[in-house]
């Protein structure tokens, strides 16, 4: 441009010319000023085209998040429904009406359970790492909940994939024990929950499926595997400092100790778990310890005075906790209270609490869960402590009708509730309560097998009435059979095995061979010491039991020898 000014004002042309210096000055400034605003719009150009890149690789980048999201969520698929086939082959294959019917509500309640599973994983990553909403600790933590939810119900799947009969029988259970699937979602939740700040992730995510493996067990009625899972973790918890993962597999092991009759090993856990939980301020798992404790050496170990006491733990506990929680543990202690008032034979107010208890469960469940059902069982057991038996069959008659709506007329869970009703019915009309046992007993070898340890409930009843009326051929071959049972599936020390060999020594009592019920009764009175403690009043009523057998046993040995020396 420099040229071609040079050039008009060099032309052989007079008129081409500039036609003064001030005329080419001019243009000289405004080529200058045109150059100058090129030179700016090349650059702001190149500005635009660069953040046009830039935006479009951010947009790119995105995108790309974005679907690995949504890809880091279909993991899920490779559990469900990649063994539904599985589960549904075992339910369909099934004789049982009660396991077929989890196809129709079981299987709905896993689909929603994955979908749900799904979005939260979604919903979690993206806040991560494409919107910057949560940190990573926060989505460390939602992975986890995440992973502790997908071992329960793997475990789950599992099971009843092999046709578990335990499993089968509780997984609905089994499912509703899980922590809801929305607190994954839930950032106060998540926050809350008892996992400890670990640098190895991989350890993490062991120990948490570990401990959900161990729930799940437990739910399935598999509790040797169960403490096999647990125990060892909450050595591995407590070793390391994390309070609230130890506190949480406490109470586990606790509960596991319970459900084997170990009472004794059962407290020792909980107050442990108590005292650890309430220095740590776990109000909600302390109240649940002390709860736990109420019905463990409260009633099982009948130490009503320490129940009460743990009581008061309970309430000062949940004087701490907001109103989810407290609708969460009230049931449990009260039906604990109710307990042990009932045992101190304080039946109105042992009555009062349970029906506190019933209500507070129809609330928060409805009027047709089971649980509401076994609380009703749980009044009429009382009314016929009160010796008010119309009113104790009318409650069991309602607990039986609600479970065979909610479970159907052939789930095992029934059957206690047959044998409930059964035992009232006794009183008055024995051809009846033969019926209503048979029943029982015909739904649990269905449900369970023949040589599932519920069974000897129903045995030992037939077997009693049995003994009323003579037939003690017929009640030693019942009682012979649930003793059998029993053994074959429990552990040796279990206090329901001191029920089943009490049974049989009474048996041999009664027909005079009293050498033998010496024997069933020590095998009695040494399981019941193991499991109750020396001071507890079935322990002292065996022993009683036990003398009376040997008195007479040496009187008998006594007179022999008188007519020997004659």
């Amino acid at each position: 441009w420099v040229r071609r000014l040079l050039e008009r004002g060099l032309a052989r042309d007079p008129d081409q010319r500039w036609p003064s210096m001030d005329a080419l000055l001019a243009a000289l400034d405004r080529r200058r000023s045109r150059r100058r605003w090129q030179r700016v719009t090349a650059v702001l150009s190149g500005v635009l085209v660069i953040g046009t890149v830039v935006n479009v690789a951010r947009g790119l980048d995105r995108r790309h998040r974005t679907r690995a999201c949504t890809e880091a969520a279909t993991t899920i698929e490779t559990l469900w429904p990649a063994h539904e086939a599985e589960v549904l082959a075992v339910l369909r294959a099934s004789s049982l009406g009660y396991v077929r019917r989890l196809e129709s509500t079981l299987v709905p309640q896993i689909n929603a359970w994955a979908e749900q599973w799904a979005t939260i994983r979604t919903e979690a990553c993206e806040a991560a790492t494409v919107h910057g909403t949560i940190d990573e600790i926060q989505r460390v933590r939602v992975e986890m909940c995440l992973h502790a939810q997908r071992v329960g119900v793997a475990t789950l799947i599992e099971l009843v994939a092999k046709g578990d009969p335990m499993a089968l029988r509780r997984a609905p259970q089994m499912l509703a024990n899980l922590p809801p699937i929305q607190t994954c979602g839930d950032p106060e939740q998540v926050e809350a929950l008892p996992l400890p700040r670990v640098d190895d992730m991989g350890t993490l995510r062991g120990l948490v499926g570990r401990w959900l493996r161990a729930m799940a067990l437990q739910d399935a009625g598999r509790y040797d595997e169960a403490l096999a899972e647990a125990e060892p973790l909450l050595e591995h918890a407590r070793d390391r400092g994390w309070a609230p993962m130890g506190v949480e597999v406490g109470l586990l092991v606790g509960a596991l100790h319970a459900d084997q009759g170990h009472y004794l090993e059962a407290v020792d856990v909980l107050r442990g778990v108590y005292f650890e939980a309430g220095s740590a301020g776990l109000e909600s798992a302390a109240a649940t310890a002390a709860a736990r404790l109420i019905e463990v050496e409260g009633v099982s170990l009948a130490r009503p005075d320490a129940g009460l006491v743990w009581s008061r733990h309970a309430r000062m506990m949940m004087s701490r906790m907001d109103e989810g929680m407290v609708r969460s543990q009230g049931p449990l202690i009260l039906e604990g209270l109710a307990h042990i008032h009932r045992l101190q034979g304080d039946h109105g107010r042992a009555l009062e609490l349970l029906q506190r208890t019933l209500d507070m469960r129809r609330r928060t469940l409805g009027s047709d869960h089971p649980e509401v059902a076994r609380t009703l069982r749980e009044l009429a057991a009382v009314h016929v402590d009160r010796g008010a038996f119309a009113d104790a069959e009318s409650l069991d008659r309602r607990a039986l009708a609600m479970l065979e709506r909610s479970l159907g007329d052939d789930h095992p869970e029934i059957a206690k509730a047959l044998c409930d009703l059964a035992s009232v019915v006794a009183r008055t009309d024995a051809k009846q309560a033969r019926a209503l046992y048979a029943r029982a007993l015909s739904t649990l070898e269905q449900g369970l097998g023949p040589t599932h340890p519920d069974l000897a409930v129903p045995l030992h009843a037939v077997a009693a009435l049995d003994e009323r009326q003579g037939d003690y051929a017929r009640a030693f071959a019942l009682h012979e059979r649930g003793l059998t049972v029993r053994l074959e599936a429990l552990p040796a020390d279990h206090p329901d095995l001191a029920d089943s060999f009490e049974a049989l020594a009474r048996v041999h009592q009664a027909t005079g061979d009293f050498e033998g019920a010496v024997e069933l009764y020590e095998h009695a009175v040494a399981i019941s010491r193991s499991a109750l403690g020396s001071m507890h009043p079935r322990v002292a009523k065996r022993i009683a039991r036990l003398t009376a057998a040997r008195e007479v046993l040496e009187g008998l040995a006594g007179g022999e020898q008188d007519t020997t020396a004659e």
